[in-house]
């Protein structure tokens, strides 16, 4: 839902050997659509079940280390105080963890402020996006209602509403220049330039511009990263062969800051790709397009599955990746700040990945249904 700026998180007892473990405690949070979590530690993984509330939506994310305010982690939750749908409030609840990194309720935002004339009455369906501006000043938080999307943005640290924009600026591929002056926020075929804090809209970028065309291949943006560098997105340009992990393609990186073409990829493989916030590594979580096979044996339409392999790419040897092995029938992948940790999880496991030594560190069971987000906390 969800681009992510996260902290570090080491496990202790868990981690492969030659990292360092640090004086602070350390944890991460699995959410689940359920109102659950798991708590993982230095100690143990338990699951907490955090009320009887009706979440459609759950968003979590670290704060930029540049933010002193406050720390730790949000995560936001779309709630009603029972599970009928039709009492659906139209608040934000936000949850901190204590000092003992316990969650508990930090501030309820009423999401309904300031509506924009042509959305009022809307109903609202879920949140949709969600992240924080790099310096840690501002969060972007997006929902959909039945009339088109919104932001809300608003102050770090009082929660308070500056400004909504009728549109859906909290992607994970949304990012900011290196200056902080510029967002970009990716559409189909283009990024809106505007600037900050006046969100006025100042330039449209086209992809087509960025890498060209060719007959018969589709072209998305796939990622996208706020780094020292500039903001840089990942482009990618594929004809896949149904039934295979085989693609014709080429995965450009663009610096939007720059309007440079960085580097190109040559991608016989079809999959989501996340830019590290290094801005040198890239993260490649393998798909392949299957038949949809039903319970009773019919087989219907086609679906996607990811076949249980990353590719972790250094742009200084694009020609050059590791290949790390996680389980099948993945539904999700968190990395953590710096790079060197990512959380993959599936329906029965969750692999804790050491992506500096390429390597699965440590796999433990899943006992959530659908995660949803993945949070780091480095006390």
């Amino acid at each position: 839902m969800v681009q992510r700026i996260l902290a570090l998180l080491v496990f202790a007892g868990l981690v492969a050997p030659g990292w360092e473990a640090t004086p602070s405690r350390q944890y991460a949070y699995v959410f689940d659509s359920r109102a659950r979590f798991i708590k993982i530690d230095s100690q143990a993984a338990r699951i907490v079940d955090v009320g009887n509330l009706w979440w459609l939506g759950t968003f979590g994310l670290t704060k930029p280390r540049s933010n002193p305010a406050k720390d730790g982690f949000l995560t936001f939750a779309l709630v009603a105080p029972a599970t009928k749908e039709q009492d659906l409030q139209r608040e934000v609840i936000v949850f901190e963890p204590d000092s003992n990194g316990d969650l508990r309720k930090d501030a309820t935002i009423d999401i309904r402020a300031r509506p924009i004339p042509d959305a009022r009455g809307a109903e609202l369906t879920d949140l949709s996006g969600l992240m924080y501006q790099p310096d840690g000043s501002r969060i972007y938080l997006s929902w959909n209602e039945s009339g088109g999307s919104r932001t809300a943005i608003l102050d770090a640290t009082s929660y308070k509403e500056l400004a909504q924009v009728p549109q859906n600026w909290a992607t994970d591929r949304t990012c900011f220049s290196a200056d902080g002056a510029k967002i970009y926020v990716p559409f189909a075929e283009e990024f809106l330039v505007a600037n900050v804090p006046d969100n006025k809209v100042v330039e449209r970028l086209a992809v087509k511009d960025m890498v060209g065309t060719r007959a018969f291949f589709s072209k998305s943006v796939v990622a996208a990263a706020s780094t020292a560098t500039g903001c840089k997105a990942a482009i990618l340009e594929y004809q896949a062969s149904p039934g295979t992990d085989k693609s014709d393609g080429t995965l450009y990186i663009y610096n939007l800051d720059a309007r440079k073409q960085e580097r190109k990829i040559e991608a016989n493989w079809y999959g989501d790709v996340l830019i590290l916030q290094d801005g040198r590594t890239i993260l490649a979580d393998l798909k392949v397009l299957v038949p949809n096979k039903l319970p009773d044996g019919r087989t219907v339409g086609s679906r996607i599955r990811r076949i249980g392999r990353l590719r972790v790419y250094d742009l200084g040897q694009p020609e050059k990746f590791n290949t790390i092995t996680v389980p099948e029938e993945g539904t999700g992948l968190w990395v953590g700040h710096g790079g060197d940790l990512c959380i993959y999880t599936s329906a029965q496991a969750l692999a804790i990945v050491d992506l500096k030594a390429h390597s699965v560190a440590k796999t433990i069971d899943n006992p959530l249904s659908n995660v949803q987000a993945v949070v780091f906390l480095n006390r």
